[in-house]
């Protein structure tokens, strides 16, 4: 949800749908708005650019001035037409050639600011927040910075979230074909997710804070967590989300796990064996990724709950099946915003003690 400050907000659900009911009911048919604004912050350790075209600001290289960090906030539109899971954009077959929020969602040019302003905003933004929260959303492989802030903007309205959305973005390529280099970075920004993580619980006073973290951003957030870990941070997250992690199972599960537990009161992953882009990465790996179910799945019922969501569309295109597909989304719904345990929520008990996220049914 937006939060209600004059220069950003039109209009935003406070429950999926607008309705209190959950992801994908219609929105309300009275409101005469054609777009909602979202205001989503930001910190990112991509290097600035001199234009605003389609990156936003920022592109794809490393900033390697003054401590890495650029801070901000940007509005992200969501038009009245939107479709749960969608991030709507311009097709050519369409005919669409040019963004418009009507129809598609759009990011607003950035709000840059200064560390001692933005976290005075967010301050100020929690204050007057339905709900004193804090959503944050790392991205993965292949995706550039507005992209990323789209996405972010997107979940957050789909789950009706009432808190304060936020992107944290790292230097991805966003070119298929530059995965090593992806990697590579990943790794490097970790100290720098570590600082943001560290500075959000001194400097604000979120109730509750979630993390979503998407494939590459997983290795990211994992890494960040236990560095944190390490480094005496003690950070008390509510939930911590793994959607269809790219990171190496056996180093996961061994090294990282049994770390980053402690920061966080609620660990899920969400993995499937019809990945295909994990199939791939671990092909490339030559390990075994966390996201893929199937033999080798990891499961530890006392660190982490593992749904396996092998039962939806999670094809090379589906890889974002966590905010894409409607029956995640629903189980996101349920785990973020209700609070709500595995047993409490639609999944099955697995053979392994993980949980079974049902297969939508033909409509």
């Amino acid at each position: 949800m937006p939060i209600p400050e004059p220069e950003m907000a039109k209009e935003a659900p406070s429950t999926p749908g607008n309705s209190g009911s959950e992801p994908g009911t219609e929105r309300s048919a009275e409101s005469a708005k054609q777009f909602s604004e979202v205001p989503v912050y930001f910190a990112t350790d991509r290097k600035r650019t001199d234009s605003v075209g389609a990156d936003g600001r920022f592109g794809p290289e490393r900033n390697l001035e003054g401590d890495y960090l650029s801070y901000g906030r940007a509005i992200v539109t969501i038009p009245k037409t939107h479709q749960t899971g969608m991030v709507e954009r311009p097709v050519w077959w369409r005919f669409e050639f040019r963004e418009d929020p009507k129809k598609h969602v759009t990011m607003m040019e950035p709000v840059l600011m200064t560390p001692e302003t933005f976290y005075a905003e967010m301050r100020e933004s929690t204050g007057v927040a339905p709900q004193k929260e804090l959503l944050m959303f790392v991205h993965g492989f292949n995706v550039p910075y507005a992209d990323a802030m789209r996405r972010t903007g997107q979940i957050s309205y789909d789950l009706g979230f009432g808190g304060v959305s936020f992107c944290y973005s790292w230097p991805s390529q966003g070119d298929v074909t530059k995965y090593p280099v992806d990697k590579e970075n990943s790794e490097w920004t970790t100290p720098h997710l570590a600082k943001v993580l560290n500075d959000l619980q001194k400097e604000t006073q979120f109730e509750k804070v979630h993390i979503i973290a998407h494939s590459m951003g997983t290795r990211v957030l994992s890494y960040a967590l236990r560095s944190a870990q390490d480094a005496g941070f003690n950070l008390r997250l509510n939930n911590v989300i793994l959607a269809a992690p790219d990171i190496d199972a056996d180093i996961f599960k061994e090294q990282i796990l049994p770390k980053i537990k402690g920061s966080t009161q609620r660990l899920t992953m969400y993995a499937s064996s019809g990945d295909q882009a994990l199939n791939l990465s671990m092909r490339f790996n030559g390990s075994r990724r966390l996201g893929l179910s199937g033999d080798g799945l990891v499961v530890v019922p006392d660190l982490m709950d593992t749904v396996d969501a092998s039962g939806i569309d999670t094809s090379l295109i589906g890889h974002s099946y966590y905010g894409s597909q409607g029956p995640v989304v629903q189980d996101l719904f349920k785990l973020v915003i209700k609070g709500l345990v595995p047993r409490q929520r639609d999944l099955r008990p697995g053979t392994l003690g993980e949980w079974e996220l049902p297969a939508p049914q033909p409509q």
